[in-house]
């Protein structure tokens, strides 16, 4: 016999035990995750969101570069499926394939409204050591922003 009392203290304690547990499986994912590498659908989903910085910062200075990157997550994901690849880490990683273009985005033709294309001013190996540059700009803006590896091979 379970007096009332003493049912609702099991219950409290169990319900207790579920959140602690749930939150430390939770918390001991992510840990894992971030010290190995390993990129979880977690994290994966993290860096899907709009609302994530670098997106956000594209948005506001590439936004020809944050719409190319929709497209292409959109194509690369698809095709992904059709070969049985990881489709949503690819498209997460075509979401960031671009995100170099932020350090000089005018530069690239699908963040200029109007205008004077700067290219024109410069000798065809600066244009060319610009351009070729996104993707070290990319890798550089990667490591600090801490995106996984798996995420960086799609920016190289």
């Amino acid at each position: 016999d379970v007096s009332l009392s003493e049912a609702v203290q099991l219950g409290a304690a169990g319900l207790a035990n579920g959140v602690i547990s749930a939150s430390l499986a939770l918390i001991g994912f992510y840990l894992l995750g971030a010290i190995f590498d390993i990129i979880t659908p977690l994290r994966l989903m993290e860096l899907a969101r709009p609302n994530h910085p670098l997106m956000r910062e594209m948005v506001m200075k590439a936004p020809g570069t944050y719409h190319h990157s929709l497209l292409v997550s959109n194509m690369a994901e698809q095709a992904a499926e059709a070969i049985g690849a990881e489709a949503f880490l690819t498209r997460v990683g075509a979401y960031y394939h671009d995100v170099g273009k932020l350090k000089q985005p005018y530069f690239f033709v699908e963040n200029r409204m109007q205008g004077i294309d700067p290219h024109s001013q410069l000798d065809p190996w600066s244009s060319a050591k610009i351009i070729i540059s996104h993707v070290r700009d990319g890798l550089e803006i990667a490591r600090r922003e801490k995106l996984p590896r798996r995420v960086q091979d799609f920016i190289a």
